[in-house]
């Protein structure tokens, strides 16, 4: 009797207090599977924003260039930057942080942004040496890209697919997108490659956005600079030789 009394001066009998401890417990179990899904939201959105702020970046510089992107050459994995190219990104708006994906583990790395430069600073002089950052490009020049996914231009040449000419319009030509990578390249049993602890240049890698072993997707930028995001079993091997990337 004194416990219901006691319990009854704050408002609640006991039954009542059951009831409100059930409700507590049934809204933390469902909301403990949404911190996951709410984290890679974020991340997704993020990434995103900084996708298009590289686009921006790489309009503006076309624009001012006879419509021409960057050029790659030289570059041995499809997220290898040259100095120069790195360079023109940052003259025309994007920054440092802009080309790394914050999904990754210790992203935006001053031993991935040194790599062969020997400089940590935004802009580097001379332009020299390569940058590895954080999202994989499409560029003339972007390494081991295969020829049928490369966009040189806001002009570019037409694709030749199965002996056909293909010219897909901007919007559907991705020119830069989160690096998903491989040492497999299994497109028809995705779950057999492994998305993390590849070995590279500079210690290993995870691919973005994973979730458990396997990448949820990765957002695209495409050439008139609007960005998707695309799951990734809808992914394919867009490169050529080992380390696979994928988009």
């Amino acid at each position: 009797m004194n416990t219901r009394i006691a319990l009854s001066v704050s408002g609640f009998a006991s039954p009542d207090l059951l009831g409100l401890w059930g409700g507590f417990a049934l809204l933390a179990l469902l909301g403990a599977p949404m911190t996951g899904r709410n984290r890679l939201r974020t991340e997704q959105s993020v990434c995103s924003n900084h996708l298009r702020k590289v686009g921006q970046a790489s309009l503006q510089y076309a624009h001012e260039n006879a419509d021409r992107f960057p050029s790659l050459n030289g570059a041995v994995w499809p997220w290898d930057l040259p100095v120069s190219a790195a360079n023109r990104l940052i003259e025309n708006g994007a920054t440092r942080r802009d080309l790394y994906c914050p999904s990754v583990t210790r992203p935006d790395r001053d031993d991935l942004w040194r790599f062969t430069s020997g400089s940590t600073n935004d802009l580097a002089s001379p332009e020299v040496g390569y940058r590895v950052v954080g999202y994989q490009f499409a560029f003339a020049g972007a390494g081991r890209v295969q020829t049928t996914n490369l966009t040189e231009s806001l002009q570019p040449k037409a694709w030749t697919v199965n002996g056909v000419s293909v010219n897909p319009p901007p919007s559907d030509r991705v020119i830069s997108a989160d690096a998903i990578l491989s040492p497999e390249a299994n497109e028809q049993d995705q779950a057999n490659n492994r998305y993390s602890g590849v070995a590279g240049g500079v210690g290993k890698h995870d691919s973005a956005h994973l979730v458990g072993p396997l990448p949820a997707g990765g957002n695209l930028l495409m050439a008139d600079g609007h960005v998707d995001w695309r799951r990734f079993l809808r992914m394919k091997v867009r490169t050529v030789s080992s380390p696979s990337f994928w988009w």
